[in-house]
Order: C-alpha cells, then sequence, then structure tokens
C-alpha cells in the first residue's frame, strides 16, 4: 500500500475511474513523478521518469491529455503536456521564471494556469484556450 505522505496532488479523470498524481520517489533524494491508476488500485503506472521534477497534473476533460508542471534544475518550472499513454511530452510554456497550477474548465474548452514572466513583475493567472495550448508546435 502506497503512503499518502509522499503524494502531491491528486486528480481524478471526469467518470472518477482513473486517478493521475505526481509522487515522490526516493524520498530525500529523489524526484516527483506522474502516476495514474484506476480508483480501485489496479493499473498503477509511473508515467514521467526522467531525472526532474513533474508534477501539479491535470487531465483535460477528454481524458486525451495530461498537463503538468516540470522543473529541471531548480527554480524554473513550465506548464507541459503529454498523452496519457507517455507519449508526446511537449513543453506548452516558456516563461523564465516558472508556470503550472492548470485546471481545466468543466466543458473542457480551456484552462487557467499561473505563469511568472519576471522578477519585476507578479505572478499571472492566465486563462487560454486547451487547443492553442495543446497544438502549440
Amino acid at each position: 500500500m502506497m503512503s499518502l505522505e509522499a503524494l502531491a496532488l491528486v486528480v481524478t479523470n471526469d467518470d472518477g475511474r482513473i486517478i493521475v498524481f505526481s509522487k515522490l520517489f526516493a524520498p530525500g533524494f529523489g524526484f516527483h513523478h506522474i502516476v495514474t491508476m484506476n480508483a480501485d488500485g489496479t493499473d498503477r503506472r509511473q508515467r514521467t521518469d526522467r531525472p526532474w521534477d513533474d508534477y501539479q497534473p491535470e487531465f483535460t476533460t477528454d481524458r486525451k491529455h495530461i498537463f503538468f508542471a516540470r522543473n529541471v534544475g531548480g527554480l524554473v518550472s513550465a506548464l507541459w503536456v503529454m498523452n496519457p499513454d507517455e507519449s508526446d511530452h511537449r513543453r506548452r510554456t516558456q516563461a523564465p521564471f516558472g508556470a503550472g497550477g492548470v485546471d481545466v474548465s468543466p466543458d473542457g474548452t480551456h484552462m487557467a494556469f499561473y505563469s511568472q514572466q519576471s522578477t519585476d513583475r507578479p505572478t499571472r493567472l492566465w486563462v487560454s484556450s486547451i487547443m492553442e495550448v495543446v497544438s502549440i508546435n
């Protein structure tokens, strides 16, 4: 059984059958990675495994994508998206001081997230079309 102390944000998809969360692997030395599993605890799969932190996962309403924050090298996080089968990881923001905290609208057409563009500007809340963010090249 998994310890809840090792988990970060836990989110279910709209029908409540699949859970996505970030888990700290090797506490004290490891990294957070994105994990999915069925609500009954079966079919647990680690979806990211690189040497950096992946956290704050959020399903799109249609369950075709998972948004998450990725922190590479310490202070700067960016918003990323991937398919639930672990394929097609794509960076969606280029903010030099951080982005994350995705929340998808109930109708699945928009998302909100925070981003800090520079140290002399406050962190801002952004709202964007899901299709714009998913399809950026």
